[in-house]
């Protein structure tokens, strides 16, 4: 696999995880939809194909995936144990033509031996509201692969720091907030709760006021500007037509912009009830700035409508003075409220920070592999070695877990690990110009 292959392998990974992440949080349909797209790109993906089994609502869908899983890996003990599961439940599967004939979302199937039968089955499987779900949860791992002793090594020499840095590797202590090495901070952000607080919901209905107020202004300065323009036209001598009468194209414009902001406010306020992180970011920006804006008008723009409307009579240049000067103000204040809800809602947005501790949970090589991939994004190496360590010890013939382990060991500077993880894999591909290139790279960092 190339650069480029490898880089589309990740960015599957990545849509797995988010996936697990959804199953895990009890996000049902996001879950269902982020891994049917999976398993559509890439059929032979066991672990998405497991983890859909357990999103999917009707069971017969179920009793596909875990069909798919098995038919990937005979020896996957959790399908086969959700197989049983399902037949003590709800008995063996329905004859063909017992089924329904329609379907709102169906799990894609393999192409083998037996796709004619699975994919008949999902054709004609419909669905069912009030079929019980099968629980969601972590997939089991399947039977392991004998452990080779360079790999066992790797594994318990990492696993002999204590508390070491995710990123590095170094030993820290438990009350340590930063790596003394590579001074990286130890400590993440966990996410935020899952139901909002009532501070989000009142920060959303604050964004949805100052958009309706933004309306207001806009429409008071629109009605300003039409009628000083009327009045200019028809308010000669006599009551004679200004043929040449100044339009208050500047008036217009500023209302258009009102109107503008106040669609952008109402907008805002629907991302923020939705907990979407540009919009808090786009919120904390705004309201500095629109405090600043909204003084500035308040001090200038009633008066600047009232004299550009001075051909009306007094009292309506008053009265349309008095209006903007009042939306103006009671802006100000809703963009104060934004500004002290914002930081009471904060928790919504960004959970605490806490510790990492350099825990991996015994799984299937695929599922450690993707969680090295997570680790590499975020840029913690360590953490990426120790979970392609647990991928290489159960799969040793896999040249894309030994390529990406040995890539991560030379990150970290551990050259010798390395050159013995590339040279495997080389052993296994001798003909891979990837792994050939790899190899010479960690000769010359390892020569620096």
């Amino acid at each position: 696999m190339g650069a480029q292959g490898l880089e589309r392998q990740f960015e599957m990974d990545d849509q797995l995880l988010r996936g697990i992440a959804a199953a895990r949080g009890g996000r049902r349909a996001e879950a269902r939809a982020i891994l049917l797209r999976v398993v559509e790109r890439d059929e032979r993906n066991e672990q998405a194909w497991l983890w859909l089994s357990g999103v999917m609502d009707d069971p017969e869908e179920v009793r596909t995936c875990l069909e798919n899983v098995l038919e990937l890996n005979p020896r996957n003990e959790r399908a086969r144990q959700g197989l049983e599961w399902l037949v003590a439940r709800y008995g063996p599967p329905r004859a063909t033509g017992d089924r329904p004939t329609t379907t709102d979302q169906r799990p894609p199937t393999l192409a083998g031996p037996r796709s004619a039968t699975i994919t008949e089955r999902a054709a004609a499987r419909a669905p069912q509201a009030a079929t019980p779900a099968v629980p969601t949860s972590p997939p089991a791992a399947p039977h392991e692969a004998p452990r080779d002793q360079s790999s066992q090594r790797s594994i318990q020499n990492s696993a002999n720091a204590e508390n070491p840095c995710p990123y590095c590797g170094a030993p820290t202590a438990e009350r340590q907030r930063s790596c003394t090495q590579c001074r990286r901070s130890l400590l993440v952000q966990t996410p935020p709760p899952e139901r909002p607080s009532r501070w989000l919901g009142a920060l959303a209905g604050t964004a949805t006021a100052a958009g309706m107020t933004l309306l207001l202004c806009g429409v008071t300065f629109l009605a300003a500007a039409l009628l000083a323009y009327q009045a200019a036209r028809f308010g000669g001598p006599a009551g004679q037509e200004q043929v040449d009468a100044p339009f208050p194209l500047g008036m217009v414009t500023a209302a258009a912009v009102l109107l503008a902001l106040g669609g952008g406010a109402l907008s805002l306020a629907r991302a923020l009830r939705q907990r979407a992180l540009p919009a808090y970011y786009a919120l904390v920006g705004i309201v500095p700035l629109g405090l600043v804006l909204a003084g500035f008008a308040l001090l200038r723009a009633p008066h600047a409508a009232m004299i550009a409307a001075s051909p009306v009579d007094e009292a309506t240049a008053g009265a349309l003075n008095v209006a903007l000067g009042g939306l103006l103000g009671l802006l100000a204040l809703l963009l104060l409220a934004a500004g002290a809800l914002a930081a009471l809602a904060y928790r919504d947005f960004f959970g605490p920070l806490e510790r990492f501790h350099a825990v991996v949970r015994k799984a299937d090589p695929t599922t450690h592999y993707n969680n090295g991939v997570a680790y590499k994004n975020r840029g913690m190496w360590y953490m990426a070695t120790r979970e392609w360590e647990e991928a290489v010890a159960r799969a040793p013939r896999d040249i894309n877990y030994l390529r990406a382990l040995g890539l991560a060991y030379a990150q970290i500077g551990r050259y010798e690990p390395a050159r013995e993880m590339l040279d495997r894999a080389l052993a296994l591909a001798p003909n891979h110009a990837q792994l050939t290139e790899d190899r010479a790279l960690v000769e010359r960092l390892a020569a620096r």
